[in-house]
């Protein structure tokens, strides 16, 4: 009888355990790439502009800043990209140049709420 009642407690906690995991959000890079994070996508724009198109993706995440950027972070670098910190003195939100060969800059914007906003972006060329 003891054995089935951890069981099923056990089994319960697992169950609610994962009810408070993220969703994944995937967005497709302009290298065909697919990057996943884990936050829940707010807002998917493509604006045109003079010489092509600015992709913008807002994701909020149910971190802190710098737990949302280290995470970020990860993901572009998994998928190759090199990142340059760029100053902002006008604000407390970082910003990060994420940068590959063949490939546009991304931009990366965090603001400095809690939980995070991270705003994406980058301009793609009209062909």
């Amino acid at each position: 009888m003891k054995k089935i009642t951890y069981v099923a407690v056990l089994s319960c906690l697992l169950a609610l355990g994962g009810c408070n995991e993220e969703k994944g959000t995937d967005i497709q890079l302009p290298s065909g790439e697919k990057l996943t994070l884990q936050g829940n996508m707010t807002k998917n724009v493509a604006k045109p502009i003079e010489n092509g198109t600015l992709k913008t993706y807002d994701i909020q995440y149910n971190l802190a800043q710098a737990e949302a950027k280290a995470k970020v972070d990860e993901r572009f670098r998994a998928l190759g990209y090199v990142a340059a910190e760029q100053p902002n003195a006008e604000s407390a939100a970082v910003k990060v140049h994420y940068m590959k060969k063949n490939s546009p800059t991304i931009g990366v914007l965090i603001n400095d709420k809690n939980p995070a906003l991270v705003s994406i972006y980058w301009q793609e060329k009209q062909q």
